[in-house]
């Protein structure tokens, strides 16, 4: 079992806008599972957890509060030949003393052969608006509903080795249908959630890896990608625009590539990201331009008994690239950020210390 209180406090201020607000959040979270293992390949368990948020800010008019509950059981099965593990898992929500739908995954991995991996997922999906979406001011939508719905996905994972080399692939597709989706909209002066009667998210994803390793250096390239249909279904008003559109601020195609260089304690890394055109009106009548975004990171790392200090330095966007993830608001152009770093492992507890 578990017990944990946490408090957070964030105070922002902008001289430029005139702005000072404080932020205050407060959580107690109690969680207890049980696990019973049934020879070699069977395993069963369960759980309570519950959550109580309350949260204060200016924008929310007093404090605001969340109790959330769940019970939680599951079954999974993995004979020790390794080649296929089935899993099952139930879970029931009471929100604000009040049930929710019961919902829960069942999936299968199956690896007939080492250098080939087949699974299959599929889960019934219920997710609450969060006191954001519900209480701020301006814009908060107290008649938000929750969300739910149905999701799958089904992929391949290929690998194989050779000698210092190692390859891997995975290609998954998913689709999720999901009623009330909740999206923030502009309307106006600000933005404020709506829900959206049915919308139908599906795609692609895609990850490959190249590794070579010798000794103390290590390379490695990685690719992922994703293909991402995100429409509107259906509307309630007539002749609404936006039906069968993608959702605006959500790309259809976006991707990272990633060479890293390690030698011993020292590490370099260079990111590449790209991101596609992104609607910003509900009829896909305008749009922002793609864009591509450079990074590069190198660290250093020294271990003395239980001490581990580092060093790091970060560059972001080296090609300066003028962009915006949202529109009529410029991202910085080439920054950086530099610090160092210290760990402290004791027997029971660690501790970290992180300074830029």
């Amino acid at each position: 079992g578990r017990l944990a209180f946490l408090a957070d406090r964030l105070v922002y201020s902008d001289p430029a806008s005139v702005t000072h607000n404080t932020s205050l959040s407060r959580q107690i979270v109690m969680e207890a599972e049980t696990r019973y293992r049934i020879g070699e390949s069977h395993l069963l368990y369960g759980g309570l957890h519950n959550t109580l948020a309350f949260g204060r800010h200016d924008n929310y008019g007093g404090w605001r509060h969340q109790n959330r509950g769940a019970v939680l059981a599951g079954y999974t099965w993995s004979p020790p030949s390794g080649k296929i593990q089935c899993a099952l898992s139930l879970r029931q929500e009471i929100l604000n003393l009040q049930w929710a739908p019961l919902t829960g995954f069942a999936g299968v991995t199956f690896a007939p052969w080492r250098w080939l991996e087949i699974k299959a997922l599929g889960n019934r999906v219920y997710r609450v608006p969060t006191l954001n979406d519900l209480y701020w001011r301006p814009g908060g939508n107290p008649q938000l509903q929750p969300e739910h719905g149905f999701s799958a996905e089904g992929g391949l994972k290929l690998k194989t080795s050779w000698k210092a080399w190692r390859l891997s692939t995975e290609v998954t597709y998913f689709s999720r249908l999901i009623k009330n989706w909740i999206i923030w909209l502009p309307a106006g002066a600000f933005w404020t959630p709506q829900n959206l009667m049915q919308v139908w998210s599906r795609g692609t994803e895609t990850f490959s890896c190249i590794e070579w390793h010798r000794k103390k250096f290590r390379v490695s390239l990685t690719v992922l990608s994703q293909y991402v249909l995100s429409t509107n279904q259906k509307s309630k008003l007539p002749g609404d625009a936006s039906v069968g559109r993608q959702l605006i601020y959500t790309p259809m195609y976006s991707g990272l590539a990633a060479l890293s260089l390690q030698f011993s304690r020292l590490s370099f890394i260079y990111r590449h990201n790209y991101v596609g055109y992104r609607y910003i009106s509900t009829d896909n009548a305008q749009f922002l331009p793609p864009y591509h975004l450079g990074s590069f990171s190198a660290e250093y790392h020294l271990k003395a008994g239980r001490h581990l200090w580092g060093a790091f330095f970060q560059l972001f966007n080296i090609w300066n690239v003028a962009y915006q993830v949202m529109s009529q608001r410029p991202m910085p152009g080439r920054h950086f950020l530099a610090g160092l770093s210290w760990h402290f492992q004791s027997n029971s507890s660690k501790t970290s210390i992180r300074k830029p």
